[in-house]
C-alpha cells in the first residue's frame, strides 16, 4: 500500500482549531497561514492550550479577504489579511524570539475578554521569521510553530493507540498539518527523505508530545490517560512520542489524496 495524504490542516491561530484543507499551499516558511497569528504575554511569552486549554475552542475561518475567529460568548472577530500593522514587539516561543507585528488594541480586547487577563494579539510576518534550531536537519525558516514547520501523522499509527484507549480519540488531539494511511504503523518513523508533488520533506525528529494531547478538543476537559498509555509504549530519549516533525525544501501546493513517493528509509542501526 502506497503511503497516501487523508488530511490536511492549518491552524492559523495557534493553539486554536485547525482548517481542514484539500489542498495546501507550500511557502517557504512552511504551509501557508499555519501559525501565523498568536496570542502573547505582556512580556511578550506565547499563549498557548498548555496554560489555556479554552484556545483549542476558538475556531478560525479564513476568506480571501480576512481571517475570521468565532469563540462561545464573543461576537465574531474579522482580522482583514492585508491588516496595516506598524507596531513590532519581540515575542517568544519555547526560547526562540522573534519580532512580530502587534495587531492593535481592538483585537488585543477580543483576545483578553475571551481569556479573561490582559494579552496581546500579533502576526507573524516574511522578515520576522524564526529558525528551526538545526540540531535536527538544516535550519528552516517558520512562523509560531513550536519547533518545525510540519507535523506529520499516520492514521494506522493511531488506530493501534485507540486499541488501547477505554474510548478512541481523534487525530486532533495531535495536531497534525499532513494526516497519512498506511499499511504499516509507526512507518513514518523509519523514513529519512519522501517527496509530495515534487516537494522533499525531511523527517527530522519525532515529535515529544506534552499535556495538550490530554484535552479533548471538543470540550477543553483534561484525561491524562491518553499520555499515561502513550509512554507505556512509544518512548524515545525518555519522552513519549507520536508522529514526525518535518522540514521542507520547495515550494508548491499538496492535495488529499496524494501519495508519498520517493521515500527513502532511515539506514539500518545493526
Amino acid at each position: 500500500m502506497i503511503p497516501v495524504i487523508r488530511q490536511l490542516n492549518i491552524y492559523p491561530l495557534k493553539s486554536a482549531k485547525p482548517i481542514r484543507l484539500k489542498e495546501m499551499e507550500i511557502t517557504q516558511s512552511g504551509p501557508r497561514f499555519d501559525r501565523q497569528w498568536m496570542l502573547v504575554k505582556s512580556n511578550g511569552q506565547f499563549l498557548s492550550q498548555r496554560t489555556h486549554p479554552n484556545l483549542g475552542q476558538i475556531q478560525p475561518t479564513l476568506t480571501k479577504e480576512a481571517l475570521i475567529l468565532s469563540a462561545g460568548g464573543q461576537k465574531d472577530l474579522e482580522i482583514p489579511i492585508d491588516l496595516l500593522m506598524t507596531e513590532t514587539i519581540e515575542v517568544s516561543v519555547f526560547g526562540k524570539s522573534a519580532k512580530a507585528l502587534r495587531l492593535g488594541e481592538t483585537y488585543d480586547q477580543w483576545a483578553s475578554d475571551y481569556l479573561k487577563e490582559n494579552v496581546h494579539f500579533v502576526f507573524s510576518h516574511e522578515g520576522g521569521l524564526r529558525e528551526t534550531s538545526g540540531n535536527h536537519g538544516p535550519k528552516t525558516p517558520m512562523h509560531f510553530s513550536d519547533g518545525y514547520p510540519f507535523l506529520l501523522t499516520n492514521r494506522t499509527t493511531l488506530e493501534v493507540l485507540n486499541k488501547k484507549l477505554s474510548s478512541p480519540i481523534s487525530m486532533d488531539r495531535f495536531r497534525p498539518n499532513i494526516v497519512i494511511g498506511t499499511e504499516h504503523p509507526d512507518a513514518e518513523d523509519n523514513w529519512e527523505s519522501f517527496e509530495i508533488n515534487e516537494i522533499p520533506f525531511l523527517p527530522v525528529k519525532a515529535c515529544s508530545r506534552c499535556k495538550v494531547i490530554d484535552i479533548d478538543p471538543t470540550t477543553g476537559k483534561e484525561d491524562k490517560e491518553v499520555s499515561q498509555t502513550l509512554k507505556s509504549y512509544r518512548r524515545k530519549d525518555g519522552k513519549m512520542v507520536f508522529g514526525q516533525n518535518l522540514i521542507h525544501q520547495g515550494t508548491g501546493t499538496i492535495s488529499v489524496g496524494q501519495p508519498l513517493e520517493r521515500i527513502r528509509f532511515k539506514p539500518s542501526p545493526y
